[in-house]
């Protein structure tokens, strides 16, 4: 829908948003009808609340669709769904990197909950919020891959959330049935490299300079991950999960642009496939 569309951009420019600036140009909050309200007392940032206002839109907009049905349900393509929220998360933008991602993971839970609330709001069409996909495990992933200043932290929650998605998949997938809408829950090949990337510490050089930082991770750990990719590679028969040189390449500092690094703004890498 437009909705996806405009909030996947605004996702797409908040990750970019490499300096740790969470504004963005007033003209956007502008051609947003301000007169939504829009709660700030969490500290959302300015991509964040555009995406509330264009989220707050919509669903007026649905319930308006709603009102004007003889059957009193609103058009099935105006109702948000798990690809609209996920684009919300990428949204998100917090005064902390950390405060970001535990935004992330509190919708992560509300979506697993089936909370019937969002934004303050009945969800019109809908009687919960919709179950999350493995995209959604990917972008609170890929959140707390983002967390710099506490990289045990940034790893134990890594692991944590690929841990919730594990039981789901054991389980049945039970948060997203299959069917010609949905595929079975589990990690795929985006999972393994956002997780990848989160292992790396930074250690400043000798003087404290910025600019001799050094980059250490561990190979035990990686080799973890990378047999855990290969083993669900061969459970599944997913050739896009068998390791190659991206993979591998993942946890290593490298000289790529940070929009080269779709998983994580912390150490952007070359694509050397």
């Amino acid at each position: 829908t437009a909705t996806n569309a405009v909030l996947d951009a605004l996702g797409m420019a908040n990750a970019l948003n490499v300096s740790g600036c969470t504004s963005i140009d007033g003209n956007i909050l502008r051609t947003i009808d301000e007169a939504e309200p829009v709660a700030t007392h969490d500290g959302a940032g300015d991509v964040e609340l555009a995406a509330r206002r264009i989220l707050q839109k919509a669903i007026s907009v649905c319930e308006d669709s709603a009102k004007c049905s003889p059957d009193g349900q609103p058009d099935p393509l105006l109702v948000p769904n798990v690809s609209t929220l996920n684009a919300y998360i990428r949204c998100l933008s917090r005064p902390t990197a950390v405060e970001t991602a535990q935004a992330g993971e509190q919708l992560l839970n509300d979506m697993l909950d089936s909370k019937q609330h969002f934004l303050g709001r009945d969800l019109v069409g809908m009687k919960h919020m919709p179950l999350p996909n493995i995209e959604t495990f990917n972008a609170v992933m890929a959140s707390w891959a983002s967390v710099t200043e506490e990289p045990t932290l940034r790893r134990r929650k890594v692991n944590e959330l690929y841990s919730m998605l594990e039981m789901q998949r054991m389980a049945g997938s039970p948060a997203v049935p299959p069917g010609p809408q949905h595929e079975a829950l589990r990690p795929n090949r985006r999972t393994f490299l956002i997780a990848l990337s989160a292992l790396p510490e930074f250690h400043t050089g000798r003087g404290g300079s910025k600019d001799e930082r050094n980059t250490y991770f561990s190979a035990e750990e990686a080799q973890v991950w990378i047999d855990r990719m290969a083993a669900m590679a061969d459970c599944y028969a997913d050739k896009a999960l068998r390791p190659d040189t991206q993979v591998y390449n993942a946890p290593l500092l490298w000289s790529g642009a940070p929009h080269l690094r779709p998983e994580s703004s912390i150490i952007p890498w070359d694509n050397f496939d």
